[in-house]
């Protein structure tokens, strides 16, 4: 799925609460660019080689982007009892509207409009930062939406990241699904490892290593 974006300001916040019809302007976007980072921004993601940095036009790495909310569906196949996501990321100017200067009308990463992990995540841009949280509450079985907003303060703007969700689903079974920021088109690359209890002689012919 590609990742789109709802276009912000060059600077600061949207300056209201998002709502339903946000969230949708998102999905239904255009295309994020991908972008020649920044002189000063981090070369690659240590947490994944292969993500690539993003942003609202094909200079927003070298001269001038917008804030903005960024949006990409994935699926979880099958009922689970637990979430959790791993964000791995670095932004210019950060997750987040108090990033980009604003009043922090909103907190900058949900899923399906559910703001989750929190409302402060670490500034920066020059190296990963990583944000972990349960999203049990979130989530749902079969296509979901995963935001992220990349609140700009002055000049360059863009965002590179990976997010990992793992799911634990009713014994005896586990699903970890791996959803990474890369591909010419911005297309994400989904891989799914199934973990089922066996005795170490039984290999699970579906496993694979990713």
């Amino acid at each position: 799925s590609a990742i789109t974006f709802l276009l912000g300001p060059p600077t600061g916040d949207f300056g209201h609460v998002f709502t339903t019809s946000d969230f949708s302007a998102a999905q239904t976007g255009p295309a994020a660019f991908i972008v020649n980072p920044n002189s000063v921004w981090l070369s690659s993601l240590p947490a994944d080689p292969s993500a690539k940095w993003i942003g609202t036009n094909a200079d927003a790495g070298c001269c001038a982007g917008n804030t903005a909310l960024y949006a990409v569906s994935f699926d979880i196949p099958d009922p689970f009892q637990s979430a959790t996501l791993i964000l791995d990321y670095a932004a210019d100017d950060g997750v987040g509207e108090a990033a980009g200067g604003g009043t922090n009308f909103n907190t900058g990463l949900y899923i399906d409009g559910t703001p989750v992990c929190g409302s402060s995540f670490n500034i920066g841009f020059g190296a990963q930062s990583v944000a972990s949280c349960d999203v049990s509450s979130a989530l749902t079985a079969g296509t979901n939406w995963l935001y992220i907003e990349d609140g700009n303060a002055i000049g360059p703007a863009g965002i590179i990241f990976s997010a990992t969700i793992t799911t634990a689903s009713p014994e005896p079974e586990t699903l970890i699904s791996t959803f990474v920021g890369a591909g010419l088109l911005l297309a994400w690359q989904c891989h799914c490892v199934w973990k089922r209890r066996r005795r170490p002689s039984q290999a699970d012919p579906r496993c694979n290593t990713i």
